[in-house]
């Protein structure tokens, strides 16, 4: 069997790539690797002293032969030492050949799909709680199963070493979600953050948004400073300029119709064999496209909110906090005085300093006037099971 000598100079990708090829991969005396394998688990390897391991390509995963470990040793017939000399011989008479194949064989760098280990492990985690999230939702078992489906062949394509495909499904995922009425913001993070994971190696964080129309024209202007052909770079932009439109026109469900194609072509552009996108700018499109679609203005619930506490009626009050705080938030509202509810205004305020901004999750600080001056106080908002914004705690 063909084989080839590792050291950790040696990209962890390239040695995949070798065993994929079914090359038998040496590891080199004192170089510790972490090895991987097509299903995303990772382990670090140990340097083995004098032994030397070798990783054989077994099916879709890697096998380490350790000689300390008392299997086979690498060179049979050979005692260690002398098994050891030969690999360090074998290494360095062809150390320039082996540069040259992982320079072949290494990224580009415009194609930041291809991930590091821990970024599929990441992606992998990600999708477990979009799963989690979808399975949550307050809508028709038949769209849960959908969208069940096609979490679980993303997992099967990060799985199987095909990562430019699930970055495509990723995008195709996000914008089918955005034409679900009031989908909860999370799937948005959630979906958004598994890609970025892939993309970028990095944790997704979508942009904190106050004024959509502001966002959406520095989306504008950041896609067209890119150095990409120019129909793709309209393209783009023409979406970006639908979603101003419907903005404008109070028209949200069109806002989220042109910013899902946004985020689909974003992704699709960054997965090609040939990227038109690298990973870091279509993470940028998929930070304002989604800090955008998941935008939120908490005055207008706190207002309905006092409304019903006003006049006593906790029931409809209650109505404007998540399911799963409902019982205790009506226990708190249960203890103010009759003078506190007609004064509810002055207690629970509209003056809101956002202090926390997950996407999904909103923390503010409440400042309301006492008799000691200026005090502030915790508030926070988060999308329910239903896709609707309410109070998650005050």
């Amino acid at each position: 069997m063909a084989s080839c000598t590792c050291s950790r100079t040696m990209s962890r990708i390239t040695v995949t790539k070798l065993l994929r090829r079914g090359i038998r991969v040496l590891l080199r005396a004192h170089d510790p690797i972490t090895e991987f394998d097509t299903v995303g688990r990772v382990r670090e390897i140990p340097a083995s002293g004098c032994g030397g391991q070798a990783i054989e390509p077994s099916g879709t995963s890697g096998h380490v032969v350790s000689a300390r470990e008392g299997q086979p040793a690498p060179a049979a017939g050979l005692n260690q030492n002398r098994a050891c000399d030969k690999l360090l011989s074998f290494a360095m008479l062809l150390a320039p050949q082996l540069a040259l194949v992982g320079m072949l064989l290494l990224p580009t760098a415009g194609a930041s799909a291809q991930p590091q280990p821990g970024d599929i492990t990441l992606a992998l985690a990600s999708t477990g709680d979009l799963r989690n999230g979808v399975q949550a939702m307050c809508i028709n078992a038949t769209t849960i199963a959908r969208m069940t489906k096609r979490i679980d062949q993303i997992d099967v394509d990060i799985e199987n070493g095909v990562i430019p495909q699930a970055v495509k499904a990723g995008g195709l995922l996000l914008r089918r979600t955005m034409l679900i009425p009031n989908a909860p913001a999370y799937l948005l993070v959630h979906t958004a953050d598994a890609i970025d994971r892939l993309l970028t190696g990095q944790d997704f964080a979508p942009t904190s948004v106050s004024d959509r129309r502001s966002t959406l024209n520095t989306l504008y202007n950041t896609i067209r400073s890119y150095s990409i052909a120019v129909r793709r770079k309209d393209a783009l932009s023409n979406l970006v300029t639908q979603a101003l439109g419907a903005v404008s026109a109070n028209d949200h469900t069109g806002e989220l119709r042109a910013l899902g194609r946004l985020v689909r072509g974003a992704t699709q552009y960054a997965a090609l064999k040939a990227p038109i996108l690298t990973g870091q700018q279509a993470s940028t499109v998929l930070a304002d496209a989604i800090g955008t679609a998941t935008y939120f203005d908490p005055v207008p619930v706190v207002r309905r909110f006092r409304a019903r506490v006003r006049v006593n009626d906790l029931d409809g009050a209650v109505q404007f906090v998540i399911g799963a705080h409902r019982d205790e938030v009506r226990a708190k509202i249960a203890k103010f005085s009759r003078a506190d509810r007609r004064n509810i205004n002055n207690l629970i305020t509209t003056n809101l300093s956002l202090a926390d901004d997950h996407g999904d999750f909103r923390g503010y600080e409440m400042s309301r006037t006492e008799s000691s001056g200026s005090v502030s106080y915790p508030i926070s908002f988060s999308p329910d099971c239903d896709g609707v914004w309410r109070i998650n705690d005050l």
